[in-house]
């Protein structure tokens, strides 16, 4: 048992060693792929310990491996959310989740150490629950909106594997109570070896975008293209976009749109995806929505409807989103572009 441990152990080691150089040698621009090297650092310093007595390191590293662990689940929350969340950014939330953890969970280790008793165990497991509850949450939110199909079937896995993990985890007081600890112990080191065994095989293509889900065939600096067999499609789709005006319907899903132009559900997401090049439904809605609620703040006789207004004629589903949305791809507030448009006009 011993060997089968130390083998696998540091087989995943060199493999996650591997991976962090390949992310941060051909990834380092992406966030994702920075967020994937911390963690696959904070997975190593797990693999290092429990090794066999004659392996093991001075009590001093040992203890300092287990600190360097205790970020594995948000480093592991922010790296699901960095693949599966668009233009996905680290807030003042995220920091939070990671603080909290990381001091909750380095507190209780403290105590431990100086032979204290631990009661810090219930809000940990809680918080733990949230920050995975959180993300499967995240993941099924998007599977909809998502038109990459490489992400979409990953969402599901995730999913699969967050439940499974759990299972694992729970083992102990669970159906499976009658294991052994070191049976428990194998069935978590052997989850962790093959979560390592993708890292690596999806950064190991040496083509970063593989792992971020971009395609590689159509480098993201040229302008999409649409494919002549999709030409009939596209016109379709540009008469209920331009002229009907589609898309300030609310509650507008790519299936409706589908029904609308008479087209099956996946032609039309891989039109808007392969040949539009938007990565999501919503990054292609908002396209338009912004677009039209431009149109409608420049336009001195829509001067008095308020910015609500114009975002719930636009399609939106709040004026929170619309700002965000809004300042995203104009980088500047539906406010400051209503008053800057406005002044030109009424110069000209």
């Amino acid at each position: 048992m011993d060997l089968l441990f130390v083998t696998l152990r540091f087989s995943a080691i060199a493999l996650a060693v591997a991976t962090i150089y390949l992310m941060l040698r051909d990834g380092r621009q992406h966030l994702a792929a920075r967020i994937g090297a911390l963690l696959l650092l904070a997975i190593v310093a797990m693999l290092f310990i429990g090794l066999p007595s004659s392996l093991r390191f001075s009590m001093e590293i040992e203890i300092a491996l287990y600190y360097l662990k205790i970020p594995i689940l948000p480093l592991a929350w922010w790296f699901g959310l960095a693949l599966l969340e668009d233009g996905f950014r680290l807030r003042m939330i995220h920091w939070l989740g990671l603080l909290l953890y990381t001091g909750l969970k380095s507190w209780s280790l403290t105590v431990v150490l100086l032979g204290g008793e631990n009661l810090l165990t219930p809000p940990i497991v809680l918080l733990s629950y949230i920050l995975l509850i959180h993300l499967a949450f995240v993941t099924l939110r998007g599977m909809k909106d998502d038109l990459i199909d490489q992400r979409r079937k990953a969402r599901i896995a995730l999913v699969l594997f967050l439940v499974f993990s759990e299972i694992v985890t729970l083992a102990p007081m669970t159906f499976l109570s009658g294991l052994s600890a070191n049976d428990i112990a194998l069935m978590n080191l052997v989850i962790t070896f093959l979560v390592v065994i993708w890292a690596f095989q999806m950064s190991s293509r040496f083509q970063a975008e593989v792992l971020m889900f971009v395609p590689v065939s159509q480098p993201a600096q040229l302008a999409p293209k649409i494919d002549p067999r999709d030409a009939e499609i596209h016109s379709r789709l540009n008469e209920v976009m331009d002229n009907e005006h589609i898309y300030t319907e609310h509650g507008l899903t790519i299936r409706t749109l589908a029904d609308r132009i008479n087209v099956p559900e996946h032609q039309l997401r891989a039109l808007i995806n392969q040949g539009l090049g938007c990565r999501n439904f919503s990054e292609f809605l908002n396209s338009y929505r912004v677009r039209y609620a431009k149109s409608l703040l420049s336009d001195p006789g829509h001067a008095r409807k308020s910015v609500l207004t114009i975002a719930m004629d636009a399609g939106f589903a709040s004026v929170s989103s619309f700002n965000r949305v809004f300042k995203d791809l104009e980088a500047i507030t539906p406010s400051e572009f209503r008053t800057t448009a406005l002044a030109i006009t009424a110069q000209n």
